[in-house]
């Protein structure tokens, strides 16, 4: 069963932006929501934290998912000219798809979503406006706040209705983190990315208060940081991405199987699956020297099992062909500075005051302790 993703046509214009155009200079607003709910505001961040984050979320979905899934109605916001994303819709990776067959259920289901979303007076109030100036001769009086607002209750909305896990923008992510509100659908990619990511997280943070007593590391998306090593240029970035597609499509079967156990909540299929990503952990954590530590830190299903680690399952694991192997590679990639400095040289802004800024955001967005925090 192929697994697919829906995905913002914003995620996509901002990865051809800087693609095309380069890392953009502008500070943008990220949306906060007040300790009590009372109230909102903005954070300032650089453009290009935004950027290179979509970028990087963007090339692991490429590799993880068999097909990613956009509104047809705003392709044109990416698909232009010489753009560097059109292969990925060439290719069908990247699949425009109409949704205007739901109809009333649609607009009904995002109205009733955007009230959700306004977590605060403040917001109520600001949609309100929002809403009252459209209605009245369609101008727009906020449309930053309109696009994390009101496009995002309607991705959400397309997601319910087309029973198609979502993965927003960078900015209506941090929104829907801060409003608290949806139960994600069972996902076995989210699952095996926050998998590798926890783990290496565990791995970075022990040895490193083990060897230096420090645990602020970096840990970038390994996926992502392959298809970076592997280029030489910016423009070498996409293709390099769909190669590692092409070289990990056993971990994407992999993947699909386990979703469909997820989809028919078979709990005998699902618990293998588990039971992979349990061995892989505890085998890891010996490797690295954690064994003492006890248990693997995993929440799937590990009150089901009492499991001694066999004497020669690191060797088996270590030594393994196929997922596990991939699983294991992934884990101990490297946690990705080198790879981030070399995708902002490649930006040209890798001694930049630009670059700088850009770099210091992204160690911070993806530091062990706000993983581990998150």
């Amino acid at each position: 069963m192929p697994t697919s993703l829906m995905i913002d046509n914003w995620t996509l214009q901002d990865v051809e932006s800087v693609l095309s155009n380069g890392v953009g200079i502008d500070t943008v607003g990220e949306l906060l929501i007040s300790e009590d709910r009372q109230r909102h505001s903005y954070k300032g961040v650089p453009e290009g934290v935004l950027q290179i984050d979509a970028l990087l979320t963007l090339l692991t979905n490429l590799v993880c998912f068999d097909q990613l899934t956009v509104d047809s109605r705003f392709v044109h916001t990416w698909q232009q000219g010489e753009a560097q994303l059109l292969p990925l819709a060439n290719l069908g990776v990247v699949a425009p798809q109409d949704y205007a067959t739901f109809g009333d259920d649609l607009n009904l289901l995002r109205e009733a979503i955007v009230t959700e979303l306004c977590v605060t007076p403040t917001l109520r109030d600001e949609i309100a406006a929002i809403q009252a100036a459209w209605r009245s001769d369609k101008s727009q009086v906020n449309p930053h706040l309109s696009a994390l607002l009101w496009g995002g209750a309607g991705m959400l909305a397309r997601s319910h209705l087309s029973k198609t896990p979502y993965f927003g923008h960078p900015f209506r992510r941090q929104l829907l983190r801060e409003t608290r509100l949806y139960l994600r659908q069972p996902s076995a990619v989210e699952a095996v990315t926050t998998f590798i990511q926890d783990e290496r997280t565990r791995m970075f943070r022990f040895r490193g208060q083990a060897l230096s007593g420090s645990v602020a590391h970096v840990s970038m998306p390994p996926i992502a940081i392959r298809a970076i090593e592997e280029a030489d240029n910016i423009e070498q970035l996409i293709p390099a991405a769909l190669n590692l597609r092409d070289q990990l499509v056993e971990l994407r079967l992999w993947i699909s199987e386990y979703q469909v156990a997820l989809d028919e909540e078979d709990e005998r299929r699902q618990l293998k699956y588990e039971k992979v990503l349990r061995d892989i952990s505890r085998a890891l954590q010996t490797k690295y020297g954690a064994k003492e530590a006890g248990g693997t830190g995993m929440s799937i299903s590990t009150t089901f099992f009492a499991l001694d680690l066999p004497k020669s399952l690191l060797d088996r694991v270590r030594n393994s062909f196929g997922v596990r192997s991939t699983l294991c590679d992934l884990v101990l990639a490297p946690r990705g500075e080198k790879a981030l400095g070399k995708l902002l040289a490649m930006f040209g802004e890798g001694k930049s005051l630009l670059g700088r800024d850009v770099l210091h955001g992204l160690q911070a967005k993806y530091s062990v302790n706000a993983a581990a925090g998150s």
